[in-house]
Parts: C-alpha cells; structure tokens; sequence
C-alpha cells in the first residue's frame, strides 16, 4: 500500500546552513531560534491537520493564497504558508518578499475528469472521475491516464499494456511544480493532499483524506456490447496418443478413455482504488483472502443460447497494490456463458471491520480455441519461405501419407527406396549443415485453426510466447525411430545422425561427427502439451547438408562499422573505412571453412558493385561510395575492404546509414558466390537542430522562456549624453549558449550546435503573423511585409507609406548577427511605445562556410523564437516632488519642476534623477503638460479641479522674475520649466492634483495620463 512519507529538515542542520552562510561579526541565534520556532509551529499545524481528518473532519476545498495554500474543512480553515511576517529578517529569510514571495499552486480534478493547475486545465486525464470511461475518466479506447509525481515534479504518465495485462507507468516532460512556492496537489478521488516546497521539509508531505477503501472501478481491457470486459483464451481438447508409434503406420488418435480437458488461463484484472492510498495490508500476495468475486453466471441479452457450464466460477488472487491500482489474478474454472448470454463479475473486498466494497461488473469474454494446429512461425514463413502461412505434417493424416494442408503437400514425412534417396532434400522442411546445429523451439508456432483443419483467418492466427504460457502449453520434441532410408541391404535409421536435447538438433554420426551425417533426413516428432497430456502431434523433418561448393544460394554476411563510421568534417575530401583481417578471417574465410589461398582461389572475381538479382525499387540494396580489394599493409596478403565516399555524398546522407553491397564470385561457376553488405553511419553533422530550451540563457529570457527581450544600448561610458549611441543594435546569439570565446572546437559566438555549422543565418519568420496586440496606431490597422531574403521587416499604417520597421545583418565582423530597430522610423517608434512590439526570428545554419549545405534549425521544436522589445524609458506613477498649500506663491512648494513631475526612468529602473546625463543620452526631449484636463481627488471623488485652484507652467527665467532677485537663488534649476499652485480658496486637508502628460524623446512619444502630485495641507492649519 501507499505509504506516508514526511521529511523533516532539523533546527541544528539549519542553524549550521544558516551560521555557514552569514557574517561573523553579528549574533544571528535570534534568527534561527526564531525560524526553528516557525517551523515547528508549522510542523504541528499539518499534523493537527492530519489527526484532525482521521477524526472525522473532512476537507472540503484546497486554494493558494499569498505565500502557501488554505485548507478547508467543514469545521474550520488552515493555512499552511512560508515566510509569512518573515522568517530571517524583517521581510522574509531572503530579506525582501519571504522565503517564497509567491502565491501557493493547487493541483487538483476538473469536473472534465482532467488536471487542473490553478483552475486551467491541463487537458490530460485523471483516473477514475466519474467512472473509467468515457470523457469524465479514464478512455476506455486508449486507455491512459496521468498522476502527479510529488518527487519529480512532473506527472507520470499509466498506460494498458495488452500483453503484460496492467498498467505501465512511464515518465514524463509535464512539469505541474510551481518553483519557489508551495505547491498542493489535491486529488479526492486518491484521498490525498501532498504538499510540496513547505518550509522545513526536504521532501513531499502527504496528507491522508481518508486511508478507508471507498471503491473500486474496473479497469477495462475490452467492451463486449458496451458492456466492460476481460478477454481470455478458453481452449478444451481430448488428449492424443499415438497408433503403431515409430513406425510407417504412426497415426495421432484421441487417447483411450480420455475425457475432454477445459483449460482456463490466469487472467490479470486491475481496479483503480479509492482513495489510492487506501489502506489493504491485510490482503496477502498470492492468496485470495479477503477478496471474493459476486458472479452472475447468466445475464439474459436477448435469448438463451449457449449457458455457463454448472461448475463456472471465478476466484480471486490478490497480486499486488501500487499507485493506487489494485492488481488480481482471475482464476477460472469451468466454461463462462456465451452467444446471447454473458457471465460477469464484480470484485469484493472484505474490510478488516467486515464491510464490504464491491466493484462494478465485468463481463469475462471466452475466445474459443477449438482446435490447435503446429506450423512455422508466421514471421520465419513469411520471411524465409515467402508464404503467409506454412503448416507442419499433421499426425492425424499418418507419418507416411501427404497432408494436403501442410507447407510441403506433396511428400510424405516417411518415404522409402530411391524416392527418399532422389527426393531427400525436397522432402524436408528445413535444413541444418552437418557443423552447426537448429533449434527447433525457434521454429514452431501454434496456430488457430478450423475444425476441418484449414487456416481460421486469410492472416493465420498465432498464439504468443505470453499466450502458450497462460495456457499451460509447452513444446516437446523426439526423433522417430525406425525410419531405415538408403540403397537396399544398407538402409540406415536415420535416429543415429542426430543428437535432440531441448529441441536443440545437432548432427552426429552415431556416437562422433562428421561428413557421413550429410544427405540423412531424420523426422523429428513435436507434441504442443498440456501438462502430461498431448494437445497435438506433428512432423519436422530435417535435411543434413554438406558445406556444398556448388552453392545455388549466396553466402551472404553484413559488415558494420561499429563504432567507426564515416565522420563529416570541414576539412572536406574524401572519407574512407577498413575492414579488419580478423574479420575476413572470422566471418568469410572460417564461417566457410576454407583457408584465405583457397577462399580466393575459388572465389576469384572481386564485385565491386553487386545488385541483387530480382529486386525491386524498394528492396534494391542503393550503393553508396566506392568500393575496392586492398592488401593489409601490416600481414603480408591479407585483403581487406577499403569503403570510400565523396565530401558531397557524406553531406547527402549526414545522420544517416549507407550501404554497399560486394560480392566475390567464382568466374567458371557463377552460383558460387559471397554477397558482404557493408553498412556504416554518416556522422558529424545533421540536416536539423533543434535548440532547446535548456539552451535558452534563462537571464535574456522571460520566465517561461516564451520570449527574449530586447533593450536599448547602455550608454557607452559613464556621463554618455550622446543620443547617437541611444540604439536598439541587438546581437541575436546571446540570448543562446554559443560556442566560448577562444573556442578551438567551434566557432566563437556562433549557436553551439555542432562545430560543422559554422555561421547561422537569421531572418524574420511570418509563420505566426507580426500583429501588434496594443491598441491600433492612431485608430488604425497596421499591416506587416517582409522582404524576400527575410533580413527586412517593414510596416504602414492604412492609409500612410510603408517604413522600415527593423532589419537583420547576418555579416557583421565583431557580432555576425544583429538586428536593427530603425531610429528613422515614426512607426517604429509608435510601435515600441504600445510596449508590446515583438519579432519573430527563425534560422538556418550554413555548414562549413558552405551556402549550399543549409541545416534548419528550431526552437524548442517551432520555426521561430520571438523576441520582445522593451520601452527605453518609462515614467513615474507619482511625481517626485509635492504642494504645499497656501505657502507664498514662490516658494518651495508653490511650484515644481517638470523634471520632477514626469520622474523618468530607463528599463534598468535608473532615474534620471540620479543620471542627469539620461536627459541626453534618451533625448531630446520634449515635454508638454496638459492645464486644460486637470483632474484631483478632493473629497474622495476623482472631478475637475475648481476653479480656485491655479496651475500654470512657467519658464525658468518667468519664475526668476516672479520671486525676485534674492530668492531666484533658491530655485531649482529647470531645462523643462515649471508647473505653479496657487489655491485663493478656503483652508484644504492633503488632496492629490492628477496631470496629463505628453513626453517625447528619441524613441518617439509617451502619453502619460494622471501623474500623481500630492498636495499637502494648508499649512498651519
């Protein structure tokens, strides 16, 4: 059963990480007894949580809040949080926003039957919502499902394995971890709540619901007329004997007094659990107490037909218990019903407290095996014999009469005199050379056959290794005896040529080896068993050859060039690979028994370029390169094989495997000949890349790593105002991992994908369009082209001439790839102050400096990136300066500067306040407040400000001759002027006046709307 892990981080090993980490000059054993006394303060609330659940109170919702999650029960709330009011320092252990600083993440079931993370829904399925079919489960069609991994992080994914016959659990790229925050997945049906990231645990904690088994939902492998069902091979025969066995007269005949044998195999069931931590220790592997089955033998469908059989039952065996399936094994006895009636069954548990749980109904499917047939394996038939089915000799027709339903229909196993002699190797179904051996296991199948003995299907039917094991069937092989062939008066048994033992057949001589085994065909007798009972007997019979110089079948062996391979590299020329002398000792001269002089004596033409005679265009065997006999340098007359290709054919075939056929062939006879397929792979380059996200430099991206951000140029030196060196001139590479600085192996600054892909080429990519999501440019639609080489991306506005938007050079010395936003350019500039500009960029790689050897490159697997263009400046909220009312009009506080009205600042967060040179550097600027829509919020309502309120820009000499001579000095200094407050009004309270201001700079224009400026109240008041 599942188990309840809990992981606890100790105060010592964080008052050790903690003391490491900081300064010695302070006493910091404040702080950690005051994070150890939060943390098991926590500690305490989970396990309050969980005894308060065994208890009775019951969980009825699970949300994030700040900093963690909140549970809800019927009887109260907890809220199970990190870093609240700060656990090291005054804001949290990370001194600003808390441990995390995050909302928390809740992982739970949709009504859909789906996961749903923070409310979206992931569209994958859980198991078991609502039933385990249809769209509110488990898909009975494809049978899969998806369950949270607390340790990893990212769901597993469970899928039916028909031949294992349960679920198989793979893993997963599905991250639902929120990093950095508590995530709590909370899934009812398994009667959990897992909480992960809280503070203190190093692990996953688990909050059991309820470990009290609730209920069990099948898990179908089959429907059977809607109805969910289990599939198993129900298979009756009468066992054979033979008549006048080891002799001309053997005959299979059902065994004397026999009664029919009915052979139920094991079937494996599985039922999702819930909750799928329930607690079933009490259930014993390979025993069924505790679990029962509730059988309806006979459910009426339409008529009655075919009824179970009286002695039908089932029985359950349980196997195991994980991830919340519940596997057993159905043991069967006696015959399910059939036809128009069904048999099925529900799982019952008894509980240790004598309740029961029962699971729905399941209908057992019988697929009658009425009669088995012994053949040749359908892969070998069709492979080696061209054919799509090929039976043995049956021993119900007789060992020396023809059976017209096997693969060899017009020989007889047994034959005698000089047809056995002439005929010998006609007469037989395979052949084994007199050296070597066969095994028989490889070449025997059961297949399903019609009671008149012909194929069931056009396809043959055949039972699998997994299928004669859940029947209990087995193989059994002996050679007849008595079987004399040979010239008269020297007729030999054929049984003294061969040694059988496990269905292994090696040749022999009587009790030695040698020539004299070849030519003989002993009959090798193979009974498909039922324990001691024999289901069906057939006929192997075997041919003995002799190594035959007169070969009418090619000797054929493969080479490979394992681990060497042709290696793609700049350096061009020609590639070329060896054969080895071990291997034209081993597998050429040896495997044919010949010494190298003989082997080249005979097979004295060398075949640069064989073609297999008769193929076709789909299994012609394409020649790759060239191909030519060499002497070893090294053993004085040893041959090798020396394989060589072209720069341009390793570029054809990169990533690929090329082969070569050769042949040595005897020029007086042409059937003897050696047929050697060398193959090799092409390596050191590909005609794809993809770059992946883990290839992203996460600081140039945004957080999900969807998009790459491009700023402006810092300015070029400290006190820069010059505007000129104000540019958007991005380098494209450095948002990706590229070859280092002072690489030897690849080229510096180029995306490091292979060394061969020597430059990249980058263009703008219409795949997904380039519409602006802000608001239309002036009310109006704008319109995207790009330039036919894809290094220009242009835009207009309906109705206005088409700019220059941005472009792209793939030649630069010091960057070789940048892209340019276009300073000229009004629309531009329009664009990148809606502040949601962005391009999207594709890619191609040139290899070896060669501009027809292109190789695409994607981006975590999309044709294209996109890349966000961030706003140079932005401006504050609130001003950085305030009124005072009913001051002199002229002091302090009866004015402020424009400069400190707008606040600016760039996308660094730097304000110009700081960096007087900014004024410059994104100038020039220009700055109109707008006097005419002031608004304020006097009496809690934003209105117009009245008219007892006076704002008026002024110059800064206008503001020289207001105060005077003698106070001018005490002004600010403005390049911008000022805004004035005069209120002639009655006495005021603090009150906010909102302006409207129009900057523009040197990358357009920004309508500010509503900056904020405090007005403090009327003094001594």
């Amino acid at each position: 059963m599942n188990k309840q892990f809990k992981f606890f981080l100790t105060s010592a090993a964080i008052a050790a990480a903690l003391v490491g980490a900081v300064s010695c000059q302070k006493d910091y054993s404040g702080d950690i007894n005051d994070l150890n006394s939060k943390i098991s303060a926590l500690t305490s609330q989970l396990q309050t949580l969980q005894d308060n659940i065994k208890s009775g109170e019951i969980v009825t919702n699970v949300e994030k809040i700040a900093n963690g999650i909140k549970v809800t029960t019927n009887k109260g709330s907890y809220e199970i949080v990190n870093g609240k009011d700060g656990v090291n320092g005054t804001n949290g252990t990370n001194g600003t926003n808390g441990t995390n600083g995050k909302d928390g993440s809740v992982v739970t079931i949709g009504e859909n039957g789906n996961w749903f993370i923070d409310g979206v829904d992931q569209n994958i399925p859980a198991a078991g919502k609502n039933g385990t079919n249809g769209t509110n489960g488990i898909d009975g069609k494809n049978g899969e499902y998806y369950v949270p991994n607390a340790e990893t992080g990212k769901f597993d994914k469970y899928t039916w394995d028909a031949e294992k016959g349960e679920y198989v659990k793979t893993a997963t790229d599905i991250a639902f971890l929120a990093p950095g925050t508590i995530t709590a997945v909370y899934d009812p049906e398994a009667g959990t709540l897992t909480l992960i990231g809280v503070d203190g645990f190093d692990g996953p904690y688990v909050l059991s619901l309820d470990g009290k088994l609730k209920s069990l939902v099948f898990l179908p492998q089959v429907y059977i007329d809607g109805v969910e069902g289990m599939m198993f091979s129900n298979f009756a025969f009468v066992p054979k004997d033979l008549e006048k066995a080891d002799s001309a007269d053997e005959k299979q005949i059902d065994k004397k007094d026999a009664k029919p044998v009915n052979v139920n195999p094991a079937i494996i069931a599985q039922y999702h659990v819930n909750p799928a931590n329930a607690d079933l220790s009490f259930l014993v592997e390979g025993e069924s107490t505790g679990l029962s089955f509730i059988k309806q033998a006979n459910v009426k469908k339409v008529e009655t037909r075919a009824k179970a059989s009286d002695d039908f039952d089932a029985t359950p065996i349980f196997k195991s218990f994980k991830d919340g399936i519940l596997t057993v094994e159905v043991q069967v006895t006696g015959v399910p019903a059939t036809e128009d009636l069904l048999s099925v069954i529900a799982l019952n548990v008894e509980l240790e407290d004598g309740e029961f749980v029962t699971s729905d109904y399941a209908t057992l499917q019988k697929e009658d095996l009425s009669q088995l047939g012994i053949a040749f394996p359908n892969a070998y038939a069709k492979e080696k014999l061209e054919v799509e089915d090929a039976h043995y000799r049956r021993a119900s027709e007789g060992i020396s009469k023809t059976d017209a339903n096997a693969y060899i229909a017009d020989y007889a196993a047994w034959t005698t005199g000089e047809e056995a002699l002439e005929d010998a190797e006609a007469t037989c179904d395979v052949a084994v050379k007199f050296t070597e051996s066969l095994d028989l296991n490889k070449l025997v199948a059961a297949h399903k056959v019609t009671e008149d003995g012909t194929d069931a299907e056009v396809k043959p039917v055949e039972l699998t290794a997994a299928d004669l094991e859940a029947l209990g069937l087995s193989w059994e092989f002996a050679v007849v005896k008595n079987y004399k062939i040979g010239q008269e008066g020297s007729e030999t048994d054929q049984i003294h040529f061969v040694d059988l033992k496990d269905g292994i057949f090696t040749p022999k001589v009587y009790e030695t080896e040698g020539e004299a085994a070849i030519g003989r065909t002993p009959i090798v007798r193979v009974a498909l068993k039922h324990g001691d009972d024999v289901v069906e007997y057939a006929y192997i019979k075997v041919y003995i050859s002799d190594k035959d110089p007169e070969q009418t079948e090619p000797y054929d062996v493969t080479y490979s060039f394992d681990p060497d391979s042709f290696g793609f590299a700049c350096e061009g020329g020609e590639l070329e690979l060896l054969t080895t002398v071990k291997y034209m000792n081993v597998y050429i001269y040896n495997a044919l028994k010949m010494s190298k002089d003989l082997f080249h004596a005979t097979y004295d033409t060398f075949v640069p370029n064989y073609e297999v005679p008769n193929a076709t265009e789909e299994t012609a065997i394409k020649n790759v390169g060239t191909v030519e006999e060499v002497e070893n340098a090294q053993v004085e007359g040893t041959h090798i094989l020396k394989w060589t290709i072209t720069a341009d054919e390793a570029w054809e075939y990169a990533g690929k495997k090329v082969q070569h056929l050769v042949a040595y062939q005897s020029s007086n006879n042409p059937k003897i000949i050696a047929v050697i397929l060398l193959e090799a792979e092409v390596d050191g380059i590909q005609k794809s890349y993809n770059v992946e996200k883990a290839q992203y430099i996460s600081n140039y991206w945004n957080a999900e790593k969807t998009a790459t951000r491009y700023n402006v140029a810092v300015p070029t030196f400290v006190g820069d105002e010059d505007p000129e060196n104000c540019v958007f001139v991005n380098d494209i590479n450095a948002s990706f991992v590229t070859w280092p600085a002072g690489s030897e192996e690849g080229v510096p600054g180029v995306l490091k994908l292979n060394p061969a892909v020597t430059e990249i080429q980058y263009f703008f990519c219409a795949t997904t369009g380039h519409d602006i999501k802000a608001p239309k440019i002036d009310g109006k639609d704008v319109a995207f082209t790009i330039s036919e080489d894809g290094l220009t991306l242009s835009a207009k506005v309906a109705g206005g001439e088409e700019e220059v938007i941005a472009t792209i050079d793939n030649e630069g010395e010091e960057l070789p790839n940048t892209i340019t936003l276009n300073k000229e350019s009004d629309l531009a500039k329009k664009l990148l102050n809606t502040k949601q500009l962005y391009v999207n960029l594709g890619a191609k790689g040139i290899v070896c400096g060669d501009e027809t050897k292109e190789v695409a490159i994607t981006f975590d697997g999309k044709d294209h990136f996109r890349a966000d263009y961030v706003r140079p400046i932005d401006i504050a909220d609130t001003a950085a300066d305030k009124y005072i009312d009913a001051v002199d009009y002229g002091e302090e506080g009866s004015y402020i500067r424009i400069e400190d009205l707008i606040a600016p600042y760039d996308w660094r967060g730097r304000y110009f306040s700081e960096y007087e040179n900014y004024w410059g550097f994104y100038g020039p600027f220009e700055i109109t407040v707008d006097l005419e829509n002031v608004k304020c919020d006097l009496n809690n309502e934003i209105q117009p400000i009245p008219k007892t309120v006076i704002l008026e820009t002024k110059t800064f000499d206008e503001m020289k001759e207001l105060v005077g001579e003698e106070k001018a000095k005490d002004l600010k200094e403005t390049d911008y002027g000022y805004v004035t407050y005069k209120n002639n009004g009655t006495g005021v309270s603090d009150f906010n006046i909102f302006l409207n201001v129009t900057v523009k700079y040197g990358w357009g224009e920004i309508m500010k709307e509503g900056i904020k400026v405090p007005v403090a109240a009327t003094i001594e008041q």
